[in-house]
């Protein structure tokens, strides 16, 4: 197993040196969707590329349509890696994109009482990969090592990456930035984003119960770890042959 490294988002001028992959997008709030035009200009560096979907509603699903139509069916080793099911159909039939089950999907991939990587039931797993053709999975580094789940039963072909170092501890449809300044009682669909959640970060503080830093990014919180626990045997051994270094959260 050849243990891959990504990067998200990455400054173009440091792809080729830095990392096997990019990942480019948006995993959290459909404001955030990438144009066509800026996926073009990251796919232009020549780079096998993620790109990176949220959970979607319909006044954004015409974005997807638009970034789906500007993929071009050449392009080496394209994924989509989605949090939403909706997209995850729209996908499906797309045989040049490989799709990819996003964190907020397979949320429930790990047992945080036990530790151990969880891989869903069996008959989800198999449906998945028959239904969607997805094998690969995004899960988070966590405080302890994951033990492996010991199922022999699942499909064998499955494949996760691992995103350090930050943890994605929870996340929400409302961004505090976006209603700043807005007006009380004004309708939803009336409210925009400016994306300001873009070139901030707050660092949080929880010392009574969480002993590392909580960092907030727009409609998401996050927990970092410094330390990085696997040796690469051990990574193997659970299934993980790509490690994803998310260089958007600093602090």
């Amino acid at each position: 197993m050849v243990l891959q490294i990504a990067r998200r988002q990455i400054a173009p001028a440091a792809l080729q040196a830095s990392c096997d992959r990019i990942y480019f997008g948006a995993e959290f709030c459909e404001f955030l969707i990438p144009s066509p035009e800026s996926l073009c200009a990251i796919a232009a560096q020549g780079k096998p590329l993620s790109l990176i979907l949220p959970y979607c509603t319909d006044r954004t699903m015409g974005k997807v349509e638009r970034l789906l139509e500007a993929i071009d069916p050449a392009w080496p080793d394209f994924e989509i890696i989605t949090n939403d099911y909706g997209v995850l159909r729209m996908v499906k039939s797309l045989a040049y994109i490989t799709p990819v089950c996003g964190r907020l999907l397979t949320q429930g991939l790990v047992n945080q009482f036990e530790n151990q990587l969880i891989p869903m039931p069996n008959n989800v797993a198999v449906f998945l990969k028959s239904e969607y053709r997805v094998t690969r999975y995004e899960i988070s580094v966590t405080r302890r090592k994951l033990r492996h789940h010991g199922n022999t039963t699942l499909p064998a072909d499955l494949h996760f990456s691992m995103y350090l170092p930050f943890q994605y501890v929870t996340t929400s449809r409302q961004c505090v930035l976006r209603f700043r300044n807005v007006a009380p009682n004004t309708p939803l669909d009336q409210i925009g984003c400016d994306r300001k959640c873009q070139d901030r970060v707050y660092k949080i503080g929880y010392p009574e119960h969480v002993e590392e830093s909580l960092y907030l990014k727009g409609n998401t919180l996050f927990v970092r770890y410094a330390n990085f626990p696997y040796t690469p045997q051990e990574l193997k051994d659970l299934g993980v042959d790509r490690l994803v270094y998310a260089n958007e959260l600093q602090g």
